[in-house]
């Protein structure tokens, strides 16, 4: 699970009598600086209420408990007002939007979305679909979550944990899963299906068929089951009256079948594919690979093909965090689109260490004499599997089969890389 620190300075001004021990009640609470939250939640975090008699402890611990949280990177705190009837003015500085995530729920199928929502948001304070990388609301989501299923009967075990960007999400985000028992979708039942697309939305739902069930911020359920719908075009495409039907197998095994209808009205075409081009990939280069062009069917799988070279570029020179956001922007009237790459490339990451298992004597001398990403080198992270793929010319490598594990360090934009070299079977 990953166990968020609190990175923040907590600057507390109280106008208080010399003795320091002086009794203050409350008249009102006042929040000043940040309007994304509610005033009565804001209220509950701090813990304090109208008449309440307080000191500067009690002060000092409101605004700690509203640092806690992680939404916040500053809190200042001040009085207004006689010691019998005072404002308690809270200055709150919001924290840096970079800390703060999206929110990705895996595989909890006993709650619907709504059921989940509505909880969450009553059992919460602070809580939104962005939840900061540091503080308390993780773990108060958590637990909110264990608590509605165990209401529900449900035993399982819900962890969190942070994902790491990935090309097409630009962030991190916050992840909640159930991890025991396991969860395997087993069946799917689609109304509304086109017999045009039938074929093809059988391909697609039978490949998922018997793997993890994962409808999470990278595995959008109506993208994977409605695949053949994304790929002619259909961007408004959805699944209406999704129901998730959860069954244990009495081995462990949690069986999920979804029923649901297709709604899907007209596909779109496209009018324009826009990459203004960088030093690392030009706008020429990207004409010659774009795949989508005017009057074409909005294919998702032809824009993936067209940006994947775009992309490929930035994670050659280093770029691992790189993402790309193709900023459709759709003529809802017309059914057409039109796609604005932009390329969020992050730090450049440079090899840290290379380490090689399995080899030696010769082999050992030909991989160090043809491997040329050594450290301190600008990470390639597609050279290390062509490497593998076109070894053929190094005899002495030939009888061994190799495997590539990576390790990337964001604090220190470094990369391990781990070669292991296994012997071939020759039977």
């Amino acid at each position: 699970m990953h166990k968020s620190q609190l990175f923040a300075a907590l600057l507390l001004a109280v106008c208080l009598a010399p003795t320091g021990r002086a009794q203050y009640t409350v008249k009102h609470l006042v929040f000043q600086g940040e309007d994304s939250y509610p005033k009565a939640q804001l209220e509950t975090v701090s813990g304090l209420k109208p008449g309440q008699h307080i000191g500067q402890t009690e002060m000092g611990t409101a605004a700690q408990r509203l640092m806690d949280t992680g939404v916040f990177g500053d809190v200042e705190v001040t009085l207004n007002g006689p010691l019998t009837g005072v404002d308690v003015i809270f200055k709150l500085k919001p924290a840096d939007p970079a800390t703060m995530l999206p929110v990705s729920f895996e595989n909890i199928v006993w709650l619907t979305p709504e059921e989940r929502q509505t909880g969450l948001t009553q059992a919460v304070p602070l809580y939104s679909e962005r939840l900061p990388s540091a503080g308390t609301l993780q773990t108060q989501v958590q637990a909110a979550l264990q608590q509605m299923l165990a209401a529900k009967n449900v035993k399982a075990t819900v962890e969190v944990f942070e994902k790491p960007s990935t090309p097409t999400r630009a962030t991190n985000a916050v992840a909640f899963k159930v991890t025991q028992p396991t969860i395997v979708l087993q069946r799917v039942r689609l109304d509304g299906v086109t017999a045009e697309l039938a074929p093809e939305e059988r391909t697609a739902i039978q490949s998922v068929m018997g793997t993890p069930f994962n409808e999470g911020i990278d595995n959008h359920l109506a993208d994977t089951l409605l695949q053949a719908y994304r790929n002619a075009g259909y961007l408004d495409a959805e699944l209406q009256d999704v129901m998730r039907l959860p069954a244990d197998d009495g081995h462990g095994t949690v069986q999920v079948a979804i029923d649901a209808r297709v709604a899907a009205q007209q596909p779109y075409h496209v009018t324009s594919v826009q990459w203004t081009g960088s030093d690392v990939f030009s706008a020429d280069d990207f004409a010659k690979s774009n795949k989508l062009h005017p009057g074409d069917a909005a294919s998702a799988a032809a824009l993936k093909a067209s940006y994947q070279p775009l992309l490929d570029a930035y994670l050659k020179h280093g770029y691992v965090d790189a993402a790309i956001d193709p900023q459709p922007v759709k003529d809802a009237a017309a059914h057409t689109v039109a796609y604005n790459l932009k390329v969020t490339p992050g730090a450049a990451y440079r090899v840290g260490t290379v380490t090689v298992r399995g080899l030696s004597g010769k082999a050992q001398q030909e991989f160090d004499s043809a491997w040329k990403l050594k450290s301190g080198a600008t990470y390639d992270s597609v050279y290390a599997l062509n490497f593998l793929r076109m070894n053929t010319a190094l005899r002495s490598l030939q009888p061994y089969t190799g495997k590539v594990d990576t390790v990337a360090h964001p604090e220190t934009h470094t990369v391990d890389v781990s070669i292991t070299f296994l012997a071939n079977n020759r039977g």
